[in-house]
């Protein structure tokens, strides 16, 4: 057993369990979803401040106007009111990102370097980035760099689009388009002594393409978040509550001079303490009636659309998705090979399973070593577990993974002398998923045991770990 997966391994022991057991004892109450909520629609508003004038300086959402974030200023300060709420829109598509256990950023079981044995059945929105190091059913290590992407959602974000925007549903030919991502992987290690990214020809180990058949997690598709009848109370709760704000004396007494300071501040935490210092100075008491009703009136309509919010994330978790993915890999010693996979997932209660059935063919020119194209045939099932949701942490993820792979064709078959017959091969692994905040960014760990690799006949444990992040979260504010 290598010392990298034995440590590995021993620390998924330990970790699982122990995170499983955390649930109760960790379990946010009320008031402290609610003050962490609040304190996660300041953050936004002070990060998309700053975005906007890195972007341009004369932008309107460079500065703190309630055309723009008055959803957030006032989900906040509801909640400073003690009243819990999980927001509009922003927030809902929030959630129901965070929960979603169906994208894969990184590269797939091909690559080295990866942490994935299977193939998840979806791709960030707009684009994910990834870098792994380890390997799976290969005999060398790697450390992979991998860059994910939907063109739709690239171009829609680019024209300043909101995050549900970027699905394309008001166009069908978008919405079609949308369905098509792609990724490609480089492996840091070729060409050079150290790992160093170059991002060359040389170091490019896999590029992919992938169709949508069926999506019903997305929840950006209007079929599911539109199905809400209270969120049309909301929207228009929200909008009196923003026009009335902008009509009172009172409230822009308030609101003022936080502006004005707001524009003196450069960086996105000296604006988040800010607001949050106003927010505890809030005159409630001396608000007068039509802005302090419109608040309570706004508030209402949030708790209204709380009691159907569930039903839609769970809709989202449990929605089935089917996929169709083209990759071609591209390494260094061997031929070059495509790999079509199947990809279905299926959310249940707790739990999210996907099954992968995948067939690799030989590219180029067949000879003796390779009279014909097929490769190998594989098969994949992955069982996927949250075991804790917080509103500041994400979802902890643990994963069973199994994978069987029928090699018809020597790996190197063509090439180099072939280092071992063709045969089977079976891969498990656990996987422990750690995601850092709500900023998109994610850890995963990894251990698996293989009886043998594509070109050593012998048992392997190895360990991977990687650092995942999905743009989608500094988009998802932005609906």
């Amino acid at each position: 057993m290598r010392t990298r997966g034995r440590f590995i391994l021993l620390f998924l022991i330990a970790a699982c369990p122990a995170a499983a057991q955390t649930v109760p004892s960790n379990a946010q109450t009320p008031e402290e979803a609610a003050m962490v909520a609040l304190r996660n629609d300041v953050e936004a508003v002070a990060a998309q401040i700053i975005m906007a004038r890195a972007v341009d300086r004369t932008d309107v959402d460079g500065r703190l106007n309630l055309n723009r974030y008055g959803n957030l200023l006032g989900s906040a300060l509801v909640r400073a009111r003690g009243i819990q709420l999980h927001g509009d829109l922003s927030n809902l598509m929030l959630a129901a990102e965070q929960s979603r256990t169906d994208e894969q950023i990184g590269s797939g079981s091909g690559a080295s370097g990866t942490t994935s044995l299977t193939s998840k059945g979806s791709v960030p929105a707009i684009l994910g980035l990834a870098v792994e190091n380890g390997a799976l059913t290969q005999s060398t290590s790697g450390t992979t760099i991998t860059f994910t992407g939907n063109p739709v959602g690239i171009v829609q974000t680019l024209e300043d689009k909101g995050f549900v925007a970027t699905a394309g549903a008001s166009d069908p030919v978008l919405e079609k388009l949308g369905r098509v991502s792609f990724s490609v992987a480089f492996d840091a290690g070729r060409g050079v002594t150290a790992p160093t990214f170059t991002g060359d020809k040389q170091q490019l180990s896999q590029y992919s393409f992938r169709a949508e058949l069926v999506n019903h997690r997305d929840p950006r598709r209007s079929a599911l978040w539109r199905s809400i009848p209270s969120l049309t109370t909301l929207a228009s709760e929200q909008g009196t509550w923003i026009r009335t704000a902008q009509a009172s004396a009172a409230f822009k007494a308030w609101f003022d001079p936080l502006q004005s300071a707001v524009d003196t501040l450069t960086t996105a935490p000296l604006i988040r303490d800010a607001i949050l210092e106003a927010i505890e100075r809030f005159p409630f008491s001396s608000m007068d009636a039509p802005t302090t009703n419109a608040l309570g009136a706004f508030g209402a309509a949030v708790r209204g659309f709380e009691q159907q919010r569930s039903e839609f994330l769970d809709r989202v978790k449990k929605g089935l998705l089917v996929t169709l993915e083209y990759v071609n890999n591209l390494p260094v010693d061997a031929a070059s090979t495509s790999t079509l996979t199947f990809i279905a997932e299926r959310g249940a209660p707790g739990a999210d399973f996907t099954v992968n059935a995948s067939t690799k063919l030989v590219n180029g020119t067949l000879s003796r070593a390779t009279p014909d194209r097929l490769r190998d045939a594989q098969v994949a099932v992955q069982l996927d577990a949250p075991l804790l949701r917080r509103v500041d942490t994400g979802t902890f993820l643990f994963s069973l993974s199994g994978k069987y792979q029928y090699l018809r064709r020597d790996a190197a078959a063509g090439l180099v002398a072939a280092t071992t017959a063709s045969g089977s091969i079976a891969v498990a692994q656990m996987k422990l998923t750690i995601p850092l905040g709500t900023s998109g960014a994610k850890i995963p760990l990894s251990v698996s045991f293989a009886n043998r690799t594509e070109s050593i006949n012998e048992h392997d444990v190895r360990g991977n770990v990687g650092l995942t992040y999905d743009l989608d979260a500094l988009f998802v504010r932005r609906p």
